[in-house]
């Protein structure tokens, strides 16, 4: 059996890395699976994303994103959805992360004897809302609703992130109820160890004092459902109390994170090697994650 896997997300992003991979190193140790093959978008280059993957069994193919309304990125993604049908052959199973990634495997879903798997980690359509790219009930929002609701409907099994996602799913289309599976983001067990000698350099590079500096700590991206802004009110609250209070501020998103945070000494900004975020989260006092009541952060898997 041979499956292939198709993502718009970006092949370096940290959600790539930390839920993707780690499935698909999973799945490429069973014995019936013969290889994977991994289409992906790539926004800014680089091969650090193989480093994560199994040295064997795993073949990428990429394409450059330009933005996801970008002609030549959807040139990509045809591109995908043509290669997956060439390699496609009965038996092979299919995994779309989310419905847009779905429907670019659809062609290579009508070779007879072929399996087609919803991978299903949130509201894309709300999501899309949140961020500002489209307007809540306009015209692409209605599409995004209806691609949703085909992809749940055409999947022959979903892998649903979290229990309140396979809730709300089932009470949207009742269909689905006979084939959802929970899985909630894997891990991988190469970042939850702990290095103590590795803690204490950071702390001496950080010129961190655990006596008498308090530290939060904040790992993610800065997307709005994210909520930087309650991230910085929360810190000035706590730097009231106690004048020694820092912020660890872990992100990719350097830029965002300079102009809403860098102009404070008391904050400290790094954008790291996914391997080594355990390393800079054990030097935290408390950590945040701070998000609104809303659908899309309803149905999150747990961080």
């Amino acid at each position: 059996m041979r499956i292939a896997y198709l993502t718009i997300d970006n092949i370096n992003d940290n959600v790539i890395l930390a839920q993707t991979f780690p499935l698909l190193g999973r799945l490429a140790t069973l014995p019936e699976v013969d290889g994977i093959d991994l289409f992906a978008l790539r926004k800014h280059g680089g091969d650090r994303y193989r480093a994560y993957l199994p040295p064997t069994r795993i073949r990428v193919r990429v394409g450059n994103n330009h933005g996801i309304w970008h002609p030549l990125t959807w040139l990509h993604l045809v591109r995908f959805a043509l290669q997956a049908w060439a390699r496609t052959r009965a038996g092979a199973v299919l995994i779309g992360r989310n419905p847009i990634s779905l429907l670019c495997l659809s062609l290579a879903a009508s070779r007879r004897g072929t399996r087609l798997v919803l991978d299903y980690r949130g509201l894309l359509s709300e999501e899309y809302v949140l961020q500002g790219k489209i307007a809540r009930r306009g015209r692409m929002h209605r599409l995004l609703r209806r691609l949703e609701r085909w992809a749940i409907r055409r999947a022959d099994a979903i892998l649903c992130v979290s229990e309140r996602l396979r809730e709300r799913t089932v009470r949207w289309q009742p269909v689905a109820a006979g084939k959802i599976v929970v899985i909630p983001c894997c891990y991988d067990p190469r970042v939850a160890g702990r290095d103590e000698a590795a803690i204490e350099r950071l702390r001496g590079e950080l010129a961190l004092d655990p006596a008498r500096d308090f530290v939060l700590a904040y790992a993610g991206s800065l997307s709005v459902w994210n909520r930087p802004e309650a991230i910085r009110e929360v810190f000035h609250a706590f730097r009231q109390i106690h004048a020694r209070t820092r912020l660890l501020l872990l992100t990719g998103d350097l830029e965002a994170a300079q102009a809403s945070f860098g102009d404070e000494a008391a904050i400290i900004i790094r954008s790291i090697p996914h391997e080594e975020i355990q390393h800079h989260l054990a030097l935290a006092d408390l950590g945040l994650l701070l998000r609104d009541r809303s659908s899309v952060n309803r149905v999150a898997s747990p961080v």
